[in-house]
């Protein structure tokens, strides 16, 4: 397991509270710009809802992208609601989106929805033409909502990065402080079957139907081929930008109050030292952090010996075998490089 390197997406507050970020310039008003396109501060649908609720997660995702992942053509698996893919766009990054059902994409979001192709990622062939076409495929929040086959979706992802390419996974920690603390206390770590099933029908996809962690998803991905580069632990919790400092940065059109939750002024002096508490106690103990990210590189062949003996870990009772077999039998035929 490589080293976690948090430096990137720690804090990107001011330095002393005196200088502003440009890459936080940048993104901040990408955001805006966003906001402005689906009207965010007036509106009241499930894009603009799920814009507000996710406002963090989308500021500290851009800063993870625009600091560490390579440029190149990339493609954003699981784009609805396309924010991400817009603000991507924006940003100057040749980016696709893959979606069950662009058609729910905000017409607003014309640049994102003019790119994105429509297939289920994880049931689906994948088309022809994506197959080694990508520098950067980006699954986001997007493996624990998978139902079907996690591993088909592996297959397709390593054919469809380049060699030397990358895939940058994030996902809900299963391990995190929270999850073990509802798990002690008897209450619900995975979300409800309820909603799970509500979001099926009101939004076409499922709620998260299986949580990992971070040893799960780094061996996944060494078996199908890739080279674990970097891993984060993060938590989707306010920055605590200083207003006082990115308020002469910003365009005279920035909403301010629309990104409230992002500015320390906002946060009472106890509000402030519980979150440096907070992020104190994250910096000691990072892997109870609620997400996990993971950027890993595309250096080799789906791995046999590597998959049978993970396989051989996770499930004692497989006869390898008759599997050792199957998998070979397969490749012979000319069947794909997975299992």
């Amino acid at each position: 397991m490589p080293e976690r390197f948090l430096s990137a997406v720690d804090s990107p507050e001011a330095p002393n509270g005196t200088t502003a970020d440009p890459i936080v310039v940048e993104i901040l008003e990408t955001l805006a710009g966003l906001a402005r396109k689906i009207n965010a501060s007036s509106k009241n649908d499930l894009s603009t809802y799920y814009f507000r609720g996710q406002l963090v997660r989308y500021f500290l995702d851009l800063n993870l992208i625009r600091r560490c992942v390579p440029s190149g053509r990339m493609l954003d698996v699981g784009t609805f609601p396309s924010h991400l893919h817009e603000c991507l766009l924006d940003l100057g990054y040749d980016v696709y989106g893959a979606d069950l059902d662009p058609s729910r994409i905000q017409e607003e979001l014309i640049n994102a929805k003019k790119k994105t192709i429509a297939f289920n990622v994880e049931s689906d062939a994948w088309p022809n033409e994506m197959l080694g076409s990508f520098d950067v495929i980006l699954c986001l929040e997007v493996v624990e909502h998978f139902h079907i086959n996690l591993l088909r979706f592996l297959e397709n992802l390593h054919r469809s990065v380049k060699f030397g390419g990358h895939v940058l996974v994030s996902t809900p920690n299963l391990l995190s402080f929270s999850n073990r603390v509802k798990f002690v206390l008897g209450k619900q770590v995975l979300e409800h079957p309820l909603s799970v099933f509500e979001k099926y029908e009101r939004q076409g996809h499922r709620g998260h139907l299986r949580l990992y962690s971070m040893r799960e998803i780094t061996d996944l991905l060494e078996v199908y081929g890739f080279t674990v580069k970097k891993c984060w632990f993060l938590r989707y919790e306010s920055p605590l930008l200083p207003w006082s400092v990115y308020r002469n940065h910003l365009s005279p059109t920035f909403d301010a109050d629309l990104f409230s939750s992002l500015w320390r002024e906002n946060f009472s002096f106890k509000g402030r030292v519980r979150r440096r508490l907070v992020m104190a106690f994250d910096k000691t103990f990072p892997s109870l952090n609620n997400n996990l990210y993971v950027m890993a590189q595309k250096v080799r062949d789906f791995d046999r010996e590597a998959f049978l003996k993970k396989l051989k870990e996770a499930d004692p009772w497989a006869d390898l075998e008759k599997l050792a077999y199957k998998v070979k039998s397969h490749r012979a035929a000319g069947g794909t490089d997975g299992p």
